[in-house]
């Protein structure tokens, strides 16, 4: 099965490289087991820049866990999937781990924005892992303070998969709605799945209809101060607040 990666933007690279101003904090390792989507083991070859709060040993083992990220584990609806994506993306690869401000979890685990080298070839990772499983459906963005600094950017793709269905998005009806992301996600072609309206979004004060009709048509500002929704006929329609 042909695998499709996102591949490190320039922007996330820089601000990772010049993050809050100490330059490049970074662990080159070898992934040698992955336990889930949201962890695995690695060794280390060397470490630039990682902190004497955070001491790292080359040769060393450590556990890693991926900032910002959370994929379904155990029984949890698109585990398995998740868990075979990052196992066949990372078990055996080199990775570049970089460092926001926090060093490790509650159970001890290297905190790490992961970029993968598919191409031992070629020197340097060319896949943001966190971003990547993010905006494939594979895992939630999930800020967890003082970790932040691209949750703005892990957000915007989780509403872009929301939108478009991907992944545990369009497999899993029961998940709730991500924050910020108004317009519910589209069944891929041939799926009688049934899109998760995103009915649990507050909708922002206005003189104008904030909601947009799943089916994606344009609906006019004629609801004022209706709310819209969508209709099998016209395609869309208006209910009273």
């Amino acid at each position: 099965m042909q695998r499709k990666f996102f591949v490190l933007p320039a922007l996330a690279a820089l601000l990772l490289l010049v993050a809050f101003g100490t330059g490049m904090r970074c662990i080159v390792a070898k992934a040698t087991h992955v336990n889930d989507a949201n962890t695995f083991d690695a060794t280390a070859n060397f470490a630039l820049g990682w902190g004497d709060d955070c001491p790292v040993t080359p040769g060393d083992d450590y556990h890693v866990r991926l900032i910002g990220v959370q994929a379904p584990t155990g029984d949890e609806c698109y585990a398995q999937q998740a868990t075979d994506y990052v196992k066949n993306l990372v078990e055996g690869q080199r990775v570049c781990l970089m460092r926001d401000i926090g060093c490790h979890d509650s159970t001890g685990n290297l905190l790490a924005y992961v970029g993968v080298n598919t191409d031992p070839s070629k020197l340097g990772c060319d896949v943001f892992l966190n971003l990547d499983l993010v905006r494939q459906g594979y895992a939630r963005a999930v800020a967890t303070p003082p970790d932040t600094l691209l949750r703005w950017l892990l957000e915007l793709f989780q509403c872009q998969a929301y939108r478009e269905g991907r992944g545990m998005w369009g497999a899993c009806p029961d998940l709730p709605v991500p924050l910020g992301c108004r317009v519910g996600p589209t069944p891929p072609a041939g799926s009688t799945a049934t899109p998760v309206p995103p009915e649990s979004t507050p909708t922002p004060v206005s003189t104008t209809c904030c909601r947009i009709c799943v089916t994606g048509k344009a609906c006019g500002d004629t609801c004022i101060p209706r709310t819209r929704r969508c209709d099998e006929q016209t395609g869309c329609a208006c209910d009273a607040q």
